[in-house]
């Protein structure tokens, strides 16, 4: 092999193979005869040097293939009759132990003789400084910037006519092979000799010369480096090449790769707590003081742990009994964490939830809504997450509701529905409490174990109006989509509800539902009617659920078209409120008492009882007047208006409901008066005692 430059290597394939003239498997030794590289080739056998016996074994008929490579030596360039031989491991051995001089009977020695011959450049060239793995790192020892490196050349001969200049080049080693040259840094000194990517002969030192290598902007990562003796003249072909020197570049302090463990911000069985970095850290430096901590995130009392490390990765093992930390939220701290070189990532933190429990409810929380009448029922199940039995108790009821079963045991992966039950006897209103799951961890020391809880609520309601809507009766239909405001306030409560009547029947009923399409609380109305029914008014009443009011709505200018829709789920119908409210009173056939409370906006008599349907000839008292009512004229008598401090009788000639409206009473601002009424009685009066 001829015309190899003198930096690089030559490079032979050779296959060894067996022709045993008995057909056997056998062992050989591959070697290189020192006696023919007296100039100190350095020959290479699959990339390490051969300076031993190699030994393969080799099945008859076959081949194995290697590599054998030629490096120059320390002065020659030209190296002929390199010696390499295929032998019989045992004869060769015994020619050594005998001091025979080997033979050329090719049943136990198969030579193969190998010619380099590299160009001989105009002059050498060699890196003194860096040495081989160097580091550029922010040095917290120096000085100003480390972005500069100095690079010491020497082994150059000034005295080569043929040598012109030097340069110092750079390549990324994972990058496209490539080399770059070496540009100075703006420097007025240093400037005056490495004005560019050269250094002219005239220029060197006469030993060595300083080169100046500004690496600032340059990624992270492995480089190399050598330095090329430039040639004029007839040697203009034969430059001089100094060995590669490789090394890295390593400013940035080591950072996390993804998320933390626990990823998914759970820390459950099997799971553990660690950082993983995107180099190797020295693990040497790390404590559980000053580098590695653990904290319950909501004390902030520390948690004594085990730390291990290994490459460029941190594990943390805690060390606690799980039932006293179940359901925390746990904070992992990592400080000045170094990498090889010394650069620090100052400060991360990762925070996790502890659920490690063999026992959990399969729901967050369990919420019902009730009427104040009704009896119910809701169900929360528990799984057993663990590979064994679970023993359990359920703890922390309220009176107001009872659990069954309150206590068991679950087999592994198990699951039990719990059943949570409120009787009618609960008041009106909202009530919230936290049930808790119990793991008995006495029963097994292995057992992780802790409480589990569990956020219960329960709203009781009042039951709306009767709304019993049998649309099988009606012929046709039209449709709104209607925004309820109630009292200044748009309603966001599924209990809340609204009501389509055509004269006194009830044709239509829907409750408020969230449409996340739009992200609004709507009400889609389907109203009902009949042919006799078109153009006919229609009122819409509101039931407000959390306040047990029932409104009319301010808009009472609809008319039934059927297949009319009226708002859609963008622009919806808003119906609003005023400050009036509706009840009902049934009245029937006979005598019945009653009483207002509400406050008429009109409290003449004509005006409060205009809803009755068949008032004639009934007749209302008070406790000091009273009046009949007769068609055409009306309520006539002495009993002209209604108050809401007495209670009165009224006598109905056939059944009906009253349907009055009014303002909501503040029973703390309507005072009231103890009378003294003989033989010890008490009553009640808003006028005075007499």
């Amino acid at each position: 092999m001829v015309d190899q430059p003198a930096n690089e290597h030559a490079v032979f394939h050779i296959n060894l193979g067996n022709l045993s003239a008995t057909n056997e498997d056998w062992t050989y030794g591959l070697v290189a005869v020192p006696a023919n590289n007296p100039d100190g080739a350095v020959i290479k056998l699959n990339g390490q040097p051969l300076n031993y016996l190699e030994s393969y074994i080799i099945p008859y008929g076959t081949s194995i293939p290697v590599t054998l490579t030629v490096e120059r030596g320390p002065e020659a360039y030209e190296y002929d009759s390199l010696l390499v031989a295929l032998v019989s491991q045992c004869e060769y051995e015994e020619n050594l132990a005998l001091s025979l001089l080997l033979d050329n009977d090719t049943r136990f020695f198969s030579p193969l003789y190998l010619s380099v011959h590299f160009i001989e450049p105009c002059s050498e060239v060699a890196i003194d400084v860096p040495q081989q793995d160097w580091v550029i790192f922010p040095d917290p020892i120096t000085q100003g910037s480390d972005d500069v490196m100095r690079i010491t050349v020497s082994g150059y001969d000034k005295n080569q006519p043929d040598f012109d200049k030097i340069r110092v080049q750079y390549r990324p080693s994972d990058g496209n092979g490539a080399w770059i040259n070496i540009v100075a840094p703006m420097d007025s000194l240093i400037n005056t000799i490495q004005p560019g990517d050269e250094i002219v002969k005239t220029d060197l030192g006469d030993v060595f010369t300083q080169f100046y290598w500004n690496t600032l902007g340059l990624n992270d990562g492995p480089y190399e480096i050598r330095a090329i003796a430039l040639c004029n003249g007839d040697a203009a072909d034969r430059p001089g090449y100094s060995h590669i020197i490789k090394g890295r570049i390593d400013r940035q302090p080591p950072s996390i790769v993804g998320l933390p463990e626990p990823s998914d911000g759970v820390y459950q069985v099997g799971d553990e707590i660690s950082f993983t970095f995107n180099k190797e850290i020295n693990c040497n430096v790390l404590n559980a003081v000053d580098n590695v901590l653990l904290f319950d995130a909501t004390t902030n009392e520390p948690i004594d742990i085990d730390i291990t490390c290994y490459e460029n990765k941190i594990v943390l093992v805690p060390n606690f009994q799980n039932e006293y930390l179940e359901n925390h939220i746990l904070r992992a701290e990592i400080h000045d964490i170094e990498d090889k070189t010394g650069n620090k990532l100052v400060y991360e933190k990762w925070e996790f939830y502890v659920d490690r429990n063999e026992l959990a409810w399969l729901t967050d929380s369990l919420g019902m809504t009730k009427y104040e009448d009704q009896t119910k029922t809701a169900i929360a199940s528990i799984h057993n997450r663990g590979g064994y039995p679970v023993p359990f108790t359920i703890t922390g009821v309220p009176d107001w509701m009872h659990v069954v079963p309150n206590q068991g045991t679950l087999a592994a992966n198990e699951l039990t529905a719990i059943h949570f039950t409120v009787a009618p006897s609960l008041a009106f209103g909202l009530w919230a409490d936290s049930i808790i799951l119990h793991t008995e961890t006495g029963q097994n020391p292995f057992f992780m174990g802790g409480d589990e809880g569990l956020p219960v609520g329960v709203r009781v309601v009042c039951r709306p109006p009767a709304s019993n809507l049998n649309v099988n009766l009606f012929e046709n239909s039209e449709n709104m989509v209607l925004e309820l405001n109630i009292q200044g306030e748009v309603s966001t409560d599924v209990e809340d509800m609204v009501f389509a009547y055509i004269g006194d029947t009830l044709c239509g009923k829907a409750h408020v539902q969230y449409v996340p399409q739009v992200n609004k609380y709507l009400a889609y109305l389907s109203i009902y009617g009949n042919p006799n029914h078109v153009l006919q008014p229609v009122r819409l009443e509101i039931w407000d659920a959390s306040a047990c009011l029932r409104y009319a709505a301010e808009e009472d200018y609809f008319l039934f078209q059927p297949d009319d829709v009226v708002g859609d789920p963008l622009a919806p119908q808003v119906l609003h409120t005023n400050s009036f409210v509706l009840r009902s009173l049934p009245l029937g056939y006979g005598w019945n008492w009653m009483s207002f409370n509400l406050g008429f906006p009109d409290p003449a008599i004509d005006s409060a009882l205009v809803s009755l349907h068949h008032p004639q000839n009934d007749l209302m008292k008070g406790q000091n007047a009273f009046s009949i009512y007769f068609d055409g004229a009306g309520w006539l008598g002495t009993l002209n208006t209604l108050q809401n401090s007495t209670m009165y009788i009224y006598r109905a000639n056939q059944p009906d409901t009253l349907l009055f409206k009014g303002t909501v009473l503040t029973p703390p601002t309507t005072p009231f008066r103890l009378c003294q009424a003989g033989t010890g009685s008490v009553i009640f009066r808003t006028t005075p005692c007499q």
